[in-house]
């Protein structure tokens, strides 16, 4: 091999011929498909993000600090300082670790005597914690037949009797 300089800098001579015509086309289609391919991606993930409206990752993204503050041993009325929860993953998780949260938030009471969280926030809850694993490329930790039965439970457990408009 040798260095030979030109206008456009440096040139590699291997030795031999050049490609042929059908290398190039070989190479050309390649890279054709390479910016096709990575085009079809970047429109993908567009149609994935919109998915879900702005409210929804809001919420979820809210939903998953809650998740995060109980993991970093933050207990209901303490204030996380923003730099702890980040080092809090919450990803991959056990079941038995969203089961236990679950729990102890079921448990939660108002000074009035009322659950302080109903089975609808709940249920949310684990929707985003869902969301969180399958973008991480797990599990939905939510489909786990423990989670299932501790959310079930809680609906059960927490049922509110339906308040309906006195007739006209």
């Amino acid at each position: 091999m040798t260095n030979q300089p030109s206008r456009s800098g440096p040139v590699m001579h291997l030795g031999g011929a050049g490609p042929d015509d059908a290398q190039i086309d070989a190479f050309a289609g390649a890279l054709v498909s390479a910016a096709i391919s990575l085009q079809t991606e970047t429109d993908a993930a567009g149609f994935q993000r919109a998915a879900l409206s702005e409210n929804t990752r809001r919420g979820y993204a809210s939903d998953l600090r809650q998740f995060q503050r109980w993991l970093g041993g933050y207990r209901e009325g303490e204030v996380a300082p923003p730099g702890d929860l980040s080092l809090t993953p919450t990803c991959p998780r056990r079941p038995k670790d969203v089961v236990a949260f679950l729990t102890e938030k079921a448990m939660v009471m108002t000074k009035a005597g009322e659950w302080r969280y109903s089975p609808t926030t709940m249920g949310r809850w684990v929707a985003a914690i869902n969301r969180d694993h399958v973008d991480h490329g797990f599990a939905p930790i939510g489909k786990d037949p423990d989670v299932l039965s501790t959310l079930s439970g809680i609906r059960r457990g927490h049922h509110r009797p339906v308040r309906r408009a006195a007739p006209s």
